[in-house]
């Protein structure tokens, strides 16, 4: 190991060719641009395609599976829909038929009080006649009454 790569490289004074070649002083420059940048990797397209390919097929995958939770959400949003509807028109009835007993005990109530007021007025009715035979019954001396 003789350390990190040095990348440094003046630029060349020289010219390119000579007689045609290109010179030491040029080719070593070019060789160092090339080193730098990351050198010739290549391409495998074998592999770039079997790389989209399954690339395709996930995306497949997980589009059917959107769909068929679009699907899923669309069921459970009619049957919430649905319980919410059925949920109001109990809701409607429970008030229907509270408002139905409100009125029957309106009506007991009323009713009750008449038969109170009505029996009050008979036990008062039956006391004065009670009193009336009563006092039907003594006997005043005559002198007393002027």
């Amino acid at each position: 190991m003789s350390g990190p790569a040095n990348y440094q490289v003046p630029f060349p004074q020289g010219p390119i060719l000579i007689n045609g070649q290109m010179t030491l002083e040029w080719q070593r420059f070019f060789l160092w641009l090339w080193n730098r940048t990351g050198g010739a990797l290549g391409v495998d397209m074998a592999f770039e395609v079997e790389m989209i390919d399954e690339a395709q097929i996930v995306s497949a995958t997980a589009q059917v599976a959107a769909a068929g939770a679009q699907v899923t959400a669309n069921e459970a949003l009619g049957l919430a829909f649905s319980a919410m509807l059925r949920t109001e028109i109990a809701a409607a009835k429970a008030q229907t038929a509270l408002s139905r007993i409100e009125d029957m005990l309106k009506i007991e109530l009323l009713t009750s009080a008449a038969q109170r007021a009505e029996a009050g007025r008979s036990r008062e009715e039956g006391a004065t006649e009670a009193a009336i035979r009563t006092a039907g019954n003594i006997s005043v001396p005559m002198g007393i009454w002027p």
